[in-house]
Formats: C-alpha cells, sequence, structure tokens
C-alpha cells in the first residue's frame, strides 16, 4: 500500500504539474473571452476619441455661424416716398405699388420678409389710402399696415406718400437703400437717398460723403446717356472704332475714367436718359455721378452740385435742304420754326426738349428717342 500511496502521490504531483502547465499556456494563449475583453477595451478607446473629434468638428461649425462669420437675421428699417399724378384711387394705388416694388427690389425683399408698412399722405390725397394698394395689388395680406394723415407744410410736394418699411433680412441697416421716385425726389435736394451710411450699392444719407463710399466700394459709378458725342458715346459690339476699342467713347468719359484712376478705383458706367438723370443722381442708388455734355441750370442745381463749365455752347437746328421732304426752310430763327405746321423734332427730357416748349410752342413738337432726330428728318417725319 505504500508503494501505491507512494505511486498516488506521484500520478498527483504528475497532475499538478500539467494542470501548472496548463494554466501557464493560458497565460500565453488567453481564451476567447479573453480577446473579447481587450477588443472591448480598444472600442471603448475608440469611441472616446471619435466622440472628441465630433465635438471638436461641432465647436467648428458653432465659430462659423457666431456673428463674426455670418450675419444674423434682423428687422431692417426702409423708408421711401413718392407723389401721386393726381387724386384718384388709380393714381394713388399706382404711385404706391411703384414705390413699394423700387424699394422691395433695391433691397432684395419679398412679400414675406414684410412685417409692417407705415403710410403717411398729404391732405391733398383723399380718394383711397395708400395702404390699401399693398394689400390688393401686392397682396401683401400678412402683413401689418398702418396710415396717417401729414399736415399742411409750405413748400412740400402735392399728393406726397411716405412709407417706412419695417422688414426681415440680413441686410445691415447701413446698406439700405431708399428710394425718393417722381416730385419727391426734391424731398432729397441734399442728394442723399439711401441708409445711414453707404456700402454696396448705396451711398448714403444726407451729409454722408459720396467720396468716402466709392474709395470703400473701390468702383466709382458713373452715369451717362451715351448719345451725345463728341461728349459721350456707347458704341455697339460690332464697330468701336469712335470708342477707341471701348463700349463708352467721349470726351468726358474720358475725364470720368482719368477721375477714377487718380483716386484709385475702378469705373463702372451706368445707361442712363436725359429725363431720368437727375433722378438716378437724385436717388443716387444708381450711380455716384453723371457726365457727357450736362448743361448747368437753375433748376438742376437745386437737386445736384456740377463741377466748374468747362464748354460754352447754344442751341441750333437742323433741316433737310435737298427738297425732297417738302423743301421748307431755312429755319434760322425762333420765329421761323414757331410756326403753325412745322413739325419739331427733340429727344425726350433734358434742356432742349425744355426750350422748344417754351419757345416754340407754336409749331407741332414730335418727342423722338435718343438720337433719333436725323433719321426722323431724313426720312420726313419732321
Amino acid at each position: 500500500r505504500l508503494d501505491e500511496e507512494e505511486g498516488g502521490e506521484e500520478e498527483r504531483d504528475g497532475e499538478e504539474r500539467r494542470r501548472g502547465g496548463a494554466d501557464s499556456t493560458l497565460t500565453k494563449n488567453p481564451s476567447p473571452s479573453s480577446f473579447g475583453l481587450a477588443a472591448l477595451s480598444r472600442l471603448r478607446a475608440l469611441s472616446g476619441l471619435s466622440l472628441m473629434v465630433f465635438l471638436f468638428i461641432l465647436f467648428f461649425l458653432l465659430i462659423l455661424r457666431s456673428p463674426q462669420h455670418a450675419a444674423q437675421q434682423g428687422t431692417l428699417k426702409v423708408r421711401g416716398a413718392t407723389t401721386a399724378s393726381s387724386n384718384s384711387a388709380a393714381d394713388i394705388a399706382d404711385a404706391t405699388v411703384e414705390l413699394l416694388q423700387e424699394l422691395m427690389k433695391a433691397n432684395k425683399l419679398k412679400n414675406e420678409d414684410v412685417e409692417e408698412l407705415f403710410f403717411s399722405v398729404t391732405p391733398d390725397l383723399t380718394a383711397s389710402f395708400a395702404a390699401s394698394a399693398a394689400r390688393r395689388r401686392l397682396n401683401m395680406t400678412s402683413t401689418v399696415l398702418w396710415g396717417g394723415l401729414e399736415a399742411n407744410v409750405d413748400g412740400a410736394p402735392a399728393r406726397c406718400i411716405r412709407v417706412l418699411v419695417h422688414a426681415r433680412s440680413r441686410m445691415k441697416q447701413e446698406n439700405v437703400v431708399f428710394k425718393y421716385l417722381r416730385g419727391a425726389a426734391a424731398l432729397r435736394s441734399t442728394g442723399g437717398a439711401t441708409g445711414p451710411e453707404d456700402q454696396g450699392r448705396g451711398r448714403g444719407d444726407a451729409g454722408t460723403s459720396a467720396l468716402d463710399a466709392v474709395r470703400r466700394r473701390g468702383t466709382m459709378l458713373v452715369g451717362t446717356t451715351g448719345d451725345y458725342p463728341p461728349f459721350s458715346q456707347r458704341c455697339p459690339p460690332y464697330d468701336r472704332s469712335s470708342c477707341l476699342g471701348s463700349e463708352w467713347g467721349g470726351s468726358d468719359v474720358e475725364m470720368a475714367r482719368l477721375l477714377a484712376m487718380d483716386l484709385g478705383v475702378q469705373i463702372e458706367f451706368v445707361k442712363t436718359s436725359w429725363g431720368q438723370l437727375i433722378l438716378d443722381m437724385v436717388n443716387r442708388s444708381v450711380f455716384d455721378i453723371a457726365v457727357g455734355g450736362i448743361t448747368d441750370t437753375l433748376l438742376r442745381r437745386r437737386d445736384v452740385f456740377f463741377s466748374e463749365s468747362y464748354a460754352v455752347t447754344g442751341k441750333t437746328t437742323l433741316w433737310e435742304c435737298s427738297g425732297r421732304c417738302g423743301g421748307r426752310g431755312p429755319f434760322e430763327t425762333i420765329s421761323s420754326l414757331n410756326q403753325p405746321g412745322v413739325r419739331v423734332a427733340v429727344n425726350a427730357g433734358g434742356t432742349n426738349e425744355a426750350f422748344v416748349r417754351k419757345n416754340v410752342a407754336g409749331s407741332s413738337i414730335v418727342v423722338v428717342g435718343q438720337g433719333e432726330q436725323p433719321q426722323a428728318l431724313l426720312s420726313c417725319k419732321i
């Protein structure tokens, strides 16, 4: 039995050694469950890293959406004025719609952006409410509309309609463009027709320097008719020899280019007409200066400033002398023109039309397009 017991102890010792060997093998070759624990710990580490990356990206996006990086939507205050042609419901509505459309177009507003409209009219407008045009013609059914009556003020424009618009927009208040149309342009005789400060195509309120606006913008906007050589001429794409290869040419155009060069800014020419030129200058939402043989008159000086005059000119007449149009003429005096049956062509707007209507009212006045007088003459229309 002693031998058996000793043998049994040896077997137990061997079994323990084998078990110990197995245990030592486990430490070197982990079981599948050990692999799972190791993988889980790695996933937790990766999850922590992903969370940090996500938080960093979120923080970066919040910075981009901050006021320094993105404009916040606020309430713009936009004002304007116009005049109605008569005290009739149709004319009041037409003037109101035109004013609102111009204001909304200039400031890139939609109907749904407009929160409130405050109207005031002079006492001579009694046929209709200006606010009703906004509701009926422009379908501003969700906009709050207000109306008021102005006091009688000496020298104020007749049949005047004013409006203050409150609208939601991301535009800055200093970039707002104001509009003063028709007879209400006289209200802005100091030249300002936009918001308190002037950036973009808006120029600034009364007393704000347009020169500062040009320098900040880096571009000078120059209005010209382009139909009055040798001062201003717009050449077609197929023949620009008269404009030295450019779209615009003429002595005044070249002076404007030199002015822009001295200021260190770019230049952009804007097409206008004689009838619209002064209104565009007064509103100052179209261009900064105007050039092109513009006559210095007292009436124009009410609203705009002129440089020193550099040319003194007069007015002359053209008539067809070959005889194919009846052979009437010569027309060398005012009295020879101021006769019944004499057809006088004149371009719309400007000092030529004003001169003819004042001094040649006894003739038949024919208004033609800009630069169309010679063709009207050769075709015997006049």
